[in-house]
């Protein structure tokens, strides 16, 4: 498999859930007769954190079964083995449902923006329809601006808006057609020549993108013709509608969540374990045999379409076996990262403990790229002793405006308790909320508490007056 194509799988199986890896290996193990299902008892990897110091267990694993020692599976030695009956009844936190809306204000609120080019994303989110697009032209975002919030926006501070709000995930948000949303997606992508030929058939060959001709491409673009083929089956990949099935509730008790990881936390020690309900895998001792016999007699083969069918066969499953590796150590490193940043959180329950936390930050202590990082915290849940909660929850938003930081998730916890226990008739200005707030120890202006406030959907004041 080339170099580009493999990057491609294991881009998309770092985006599977627990139940989709479940699903994809039981499709592989069905469909390629070289894998096969270990049936030894399954083995348990995993991290404990005693003060910033994770280590491996020391169980032994057994290396025989394999052809070869890489194709030791690196995701035994990260799993706990689960099957999806164990967590049909874990409940998420009440206050992890988010809309597509609520998602894309976190992420907005935790980059530090102008005071107009935030309130002008705000809006442009607000006017996303149900798969992420923006139909509103810019010129007529300037026009409501000032119709019905009073504020003259120019061009530039709507260009940039728009601009923010394309950066946010999922990427593609904001685009104003489908060109402009794959485009969105393919330049967040690692630059390769691949990514590179799909942009500029994107770019220069739309047309004959959209009625599939590829030979035209060919012709325009002066690529060989195997370039554009690898460049059209990177976009088959990406998304046309970003913001589809995220417009409801995220987290809905409809479906059952299965944690994608287990955090124990026992006497100051915090042990990170994957979840799989996957079998051990190993190949089949008959197709390896097969491959030996052809390698030691070559020139006897029966049928070459024979041979070429048990090696490709054999080919596909060692790569299978070789992505499963790559995902689950990505998604080991991660989660073990933001356990160390978040360590007290871990051992307190307490959401004041959770520092501020980007993706930047587990970009330098894992030295993933950032799209990989979104990739692994995407859509996936971790169990802990007190809930299951989403990745995205451990991540904290900066608040403090005279360079101290603060996690977002703090300071709302707080905002929340003063109103759900003011007087309603006379309700907390927005003022008297900051002072309260900083009787706690968080000193933040009355822009941050307005613009947190309007993120919680909290009315003003006078609208929250009861008389």
């Amino acid at each position: 498999m080339a170099q580009v194509q493999m990057q491609m799988r294991l881009a998309r199986m770092i985006e599977l859930t627990a139940p989709e890896l479940d699903d994809a290996v039981q499709r592989e193990l069905i469909e390629n007769p070289a894998l096969e299902a270990r049936d030894d008892e399954s083995h348990e990897q995993t991290a404990t954190d005693d003060g910033g110091k994770f280590s491996e267990s020391d169980e032994e694993m057994q290396r025989k079964d394999y052809a070869d020692p890489d194709d030791v599976p690196l995701y035994l030695r990260h799993a706990r083995n689960r099957s999806r009956d164990d967590y049909r009844e874990m409940p998420l936190p009440a206050d992890t449902s988010e809309s597509l809306y609520d998602i894309l204000l976190t992420a907005l609120g935790q980059r530090k923006l102008p005071q107009e080019v935030a309130q002008t994303a705000r809006y442009i989110i607000g006017n996303l329809d149900s798969n992420g697009y923006l139909q509103r032209s810019q010129a007529g975002i300037a026009d409501d601006m000032a119709i019905n919030y009073g504020v003259q926006v120019s061009p530039q501070t709507v260009a940039e808006a728009v601009r923010q709000v394309q950066e946010l995930e999922p990427y593609g948000i904001g685009a104003s057609d489908l060109r402009e949303c794959l485009l969105i997606q393919l330049r967040h992508l690692p630059a390769t020549e691949v990514r590179d030929d799909a942009v500029r058939i994107l770019d220069r060959a739309y047309d004959a993108f959209t009625k599939k001709r590829p030979n035209r491409i060919v012709t325009q673009l002066h690529l060989p013709l195997e370039r554009v083929t690898a460049a059209l089956e990177l976009i088959q990949t990406l998304n046309p509608r970003p913001g589809a099935g995220l417009g409801g509730e995220v987290g809905s008790t409809a479906a059952p969540v299965i944690p994608d990881f287990d955090i124990d936390v026992e006497d100051g020690e915090i042990t990170v374990s994957l979840n799989n309900s996957i079998p051990d895998l190993q190949i089949s001792e008959s197709f390896a045999s097969a491959v030996r016999m052809m390698n030691e007699n070559a020139r006897k083969r029966k049928e070459a379409s024979d041979s070429k069918f048990i090696a490709d066969r054999y080919r596909s499953a060692k790569e299978f076996i070789e992505l499963l590796k790559l995902r689950q150590t990505t998604l080991f490193s991660v989660m073990t990262a933001i356990v160390k940043v978040q360590r007290e959180y871990f051992l307190t329950e307490d959401v004041h403990k959770l520092r501020p936390m980007g993706i930047k930050d587990l970009e330098e202590m894992t030295g993933y790229d950032k799209s990989v990082i979104s990739r692994v915290t995407a859509e996936k849940y971790a169990s802990l002793p007190w809930g299951v909660y989403p990745l995205r929850f451990f991540f904290g938003g900066s608040l403090g405006d005279g360079g101290e930081e603060y996690t977002a998730k703090a300071v709302e916890d707080i905002m929340r308790q003063l109103v759900d226990a003011e007087d309603k008739r006379h309700p907390l200005s927005d003022d008297a909320l900051r002072a309260e707030i900083g009787k706690k120890g968080y000193e933040i202006s009355r822009r941050t508490v307005a613009k947190y406030r309007d993120r919680m959907k909290i009315p003003v004041a006078r609208l929250r007056r009861e008389v």
